[in-house]
């Protein structure tokens, strides 16, 4: 079933704008477990509600499970039809920017409310363990569902998203065991429904935990219950978010006592152990339309009461192996409501109740990825998921644009004979961020993996060493020399010091002592004032000449004060003070002179 609404309903009980079963064709849902959730279908221009068939407007789509509104995100005209892309209505939370939230101490269901706040979703989630998170500037689709950013729910809280029209579920797992739902798929080698790939590379029986900052087990492995002692096979794996007490006096968030964070690490393996982590791993394929074909399963009922995140046992019976997979993603029609594809694979990394930033990667376990793998990612994910767009040919050039008319774009590409530009305000530009035919690249930040040579007029540029074309004046600012064949040499500095010389200099402290205390009465006073003038804890005075000694004195009556000082301006390292010099209060100072 499709039936088409404008793009401001949202209840759905109508038949809409119409339905477009009878002419649609090439129709295609597409799910996966934590990923994409898009329709797709080809519809011909000359059908009756052709014309509302546009941007925005919504499809609601027969699914496995029921029915799912989907909005239209891209159409592209190619001979008499339409081929269509729409997004699960979910996708328009790319629209809702979150421009900063401090999550703290929230867990899953309080944290998803923070992010849907003042939008029309609602959140649900059972994941009781709680955490804290800093969202600057993402969309409320990043905040959930980026798995190549820290700070989103998925990363931190690990668990499995369920999108269902106006509900968003993140749930510690979606989908029912084998135990509450028994199906089996039995696969032998001559039976082309399916596609199998079934790997061993991760499998353990026994694990090395490591720590953060290489925190090592005394014992060194945590063995799996029931393991053959005679036949371990053996991984090392990072648990980088379990962390000993460093310094007791300054500690860390996340920091626990020497044998707590031991005994934190057995747990987390055990835990792996039990959840499957470390067993065999296979994935499949099973494609319906072949598979009907079949005596066993030609009616397909038994795989269709199945949905996504549902446990399966897989019986291979030429090899007499049991795995249990679950349904990872699938392919389904929705104008003959059936399957066309399931993909099934053997464990899906949830860790919502243990450690989820730890993420299975081709077999091995990493903290932390390097800028350049980070950098890849993101920009993958950046033209991997891109919603919408125009691609429009005109002579001479290509343009890739936020609107259907040049006149009105501002997110222009642009392609001909003399380069590759963007602009963000337009056709006419200015093009900000290009690549010309002539060899200049123009661009905001540029990342290399390797920067092995840069001819420039000032000489190479090599990574962590700048140097002139003969290589015979340089910086290395590995190991930071620097050295200079040169005919002249110009500094614009008054001083120019080695680093002996700055050890050699310390910062002089002068104090100034009085023979008679520093407070009198009546009147009546009469004391000598005495400087004395230190580097470190060595008295210098003595070696410094009388006359850099120059004395102030600072009183309520200025015009007195500068007779004053001129009558003391010559130099002395102590001068006597009586009532004649004070009246009421004065304070008296000295300072000594650069040496001429």
């Amino acid at each position: 079933m499709l039936i088409l609404y404008k793009k401001s309903e949202r209840q759905f009980l109508s038949n809409g704008i119409g339905r477009l079963d009878k002419h649609a064709f090439e129709d295609k849902v597409r799910e996966e477990l934590n990923g994409i959730y898009k329709l797709e279908f080809t519809y011909p221009i000359h059908a009756p509600h052709s014309r509302d068939v546009k941007n925005d407007n919504i499809v609601r789509a027969t699914v496995p499970d029921g029915e799912q509104p989907f909005f239209i995100s891209r159409i592209v005209k190619k001979d008499g039809y339409l081929r269509v892309t729409a997004y699960h209505l979910f996708y328009r939370l790319i629209w809702q920017l979150i421009e900063d939230i401090n999550i703290v101490n929230l867990n899953g269901q309080a944290a998803l409310n923070r992010v849907l706040e003042n939008t029309e979703f609602t959140g649900v989630s059972d994941i009781a363990t709680t955490k804290n998170i800093r969202i600057v500037r993402y969309n409320a689709v990043e905040a959930i569902l980026n798995h190549g950013k820290d700070n989103t729910l998925i990363s931190r809280f690990g668990g499995e998203l369920k999108r269902d029209k106006l509900t968003v579920m993140l749930m510690n797992r979606i989908g029912r065991t084998y135990e509450n739902n028994p199906v089996e798929i039995r696969y032998a080698k001559n039976l082309l429904s399916y596609e199998a790939d079934i790997s061993d590379s991760n499998v353990a029986t026994r694990v090395m935990p490591i720590g953060f900052d290489g925190l090592i087990l005394p014992e060194k492995y945590v063995v799996k219950p029931g393991a053959d002692p005679t036949d371990y096979k053996t991984l090392k794996v990072e648990y980088s978010s379990i962390r000993a007490i460093s310094n007791p006096d300054n500690l860390k968030e996340g920091e626990l006592p020497l044998e707590d964070a031991y005994e934190a690490l057995r747990q987390a393996v055990l835990s792996d152990f039990e959840s499957g982590r470390f067993d065999l791993k296979a994935s499949y394929q099973v494609k319906f339309q072949e598979l009907s074909t079949t005596e066993e399963y030609k009616n397909k009922s038994v795989l269709e009461k199945v949905y996504l995140g549902d446990e399966i046992k897989v019986v291979h019976t030429d090899e007499d192996l049991e795995i249990l997979s679950r349904v990872v993603a699938y392919e389904w029609s929705p104008i003959r409501k059936e399957y066309d594809e399931l993909e099934l694979g053997s464990h899906i990394d949830t860790f919502s109740d243990i450690k989820p930033t730890l993420e299975l990667i081709a077999g091995k376990v990493e903290q932390y990825k390097t800028d350049w793998e980070s950098n890849i990612e993101q920009i993958t994910e950046l033209l991997t998921t891109a919603l919408g767009g125009y691609v429009l040919k005109r002579t001479g050039e290509l343009l890739i644009m936020d609107t259907e008319d040049p006149a009105t774009a501002t997110k222009v590409w642009r392609w001909n004979l003399n380069g590759l530009g963007y602009s963000s305000a337009g056709i006419n530009g200015p093009y900000e961020i290009a690549i010309t035919m002539d060899g200049k690249i123009m661009a905001k930040f540029v990342y290399a993996l390797n920067l092995s040579s840069i001819s420039a007029n000032l000489g190479v540029v090599t990574a962590g060493k700048i140097q002139d074309s003969t290589s015979e004046s340089y910086w290395d600012l590995d190991n930071g020399e620097i050295v200079l064949n040169v005919r002249s040499l110009k500094i614009n500095a008054k001083e120019v010091a080695t680093q002996d010389d700055i050890d050699g200099i310390k910062s002089w402290t002068v104090q100034i002592f009085s023979t008679n205390g520093g407070v009198f009465k009546n009147d009546q006073i009469n004391t000598m004032l005495i400087a004395r003038v230190y580097r470190g804890t060595e008295d210098i005075t003595d070696t410094l000449d009388a006359n850099r000694f120059r004395w102030t004195r600072v009183s309520e009556d200025s015009a007195a004060d500068e007779l004053w000082n001129t009558a003391n301006f010559s130099g002395k390292k102590e001068i006597s003070v009586t009532s004649d010099d004070v009246h009421q209060r004065a304070t008296f100072n000295v300072t000594i002179l650069e040496e001429v």
